[in-house]
């Protein structure tokens, strides 16, 4: 009678423990099928949502620059080196993280600027600080170009966007000196008064459905595609149109 008891509870053993290990097999399939088809749905996410959706870990600094350290990247913050450097490097890296924000007031004698091929987004740089600037590099990886980020740099003659480039903000060319500027097919929004007071003399959007303001754009010459939001603009603004050749 004991041995058929025996017998009786080791086999309850074996199917109790065999229907685990199937569980969390069908668990872990079922769960990977889930996040597949999340994924498929959510689609694409782009490095700005990524960045907004990290969280803030500690404020820090070193002996050029004020920075928050995220999860996954930095953003710098403020400059706090020597008042007489007239060149300025920004790092790519600090704290073995990617430096992916740069807001941070520079100088005011500062006449170039070299930013790192990590950063997604840069903004309010204004209140002054350029008001030597005369060259800065915008790297490919860049996404936005925020609010007042260039306002009032008047010795800011020549600049080149960025194909990657999604969004110009709020006054981010306010004041400066461009001669000309070609706004890349990636740029979907030019906020109101982005290029505001700059007299350019020939203006090139690539973008046939690109939004803007209607403060935005002065120039001798507007090119853009037959139909676009840019011919339009220019028909309104009596501006001198000329189409992009296909």
């Amino acid at each position: 009678m004991k041995k058929v008891f025996c017998v009786i509870i080791s086999v309850c053993l074996i199917f109790a423990l065999t229907s685990c290990f199937s569980k969390k097999n069908t668990t872990e399939i079922t769960t990977s099928e889930t996040s597949t088809t999340l994924d498929d749905q959510q689609g694409y996410i782009s490095p700005l949502e990524e960045m907004e959706s990290d969280t803030l870990q500690y404020p820090s600094k070193n002996s050029e620059w004020m920075y928050n350290v995220y999860n996954t990247f930095v953003e710098i913050t403020a400059y706090i080196g020597k008042d007489d450097k007239t060149n300025i490097i920004v790092p790519g890296e600090i704290d073995t993280l990617p430096v992916k924000s740069f807001c941070a007031k520079l100088p005011r004698n500062v006449k170039s600027v070299k930013l790192p091929d990590t950063l997604v987004i840069i903004s309010n740089l204004s209140g002054g600080w350029c008001s030597e600037l005369e060259k800065i590099n915008l790297p490919d990886s860049l996404i936005e170009i925020g609010e007042e980020t260039f306002y009032g740099c008047d010795k800011l003659t020549n600049i080149s966007i960025p194909i990657n480039v999604e969004k110009i903000g709020i006054e981010a060319f306010r004041g400066c000196d461009l001669k000309s500027i070609t706004i890349p097919k990636s740029v979907k929004t030019v906020d109101s008064a982005a290029f505001f007071d700059c007299r350019m003399k020939e203006v090139t959007i690539l973008n046939p459905e690109m939004t803007f303001d209607d403060s935005n754009l002065y120039c001798e010459t507007l090119y853009g595609y037959i139909g676009s939001t840019a011919a339009h603009y220019a028909s309104e603004h009596s501006l001198n149109f000329k189409p992009i050749k296909e």
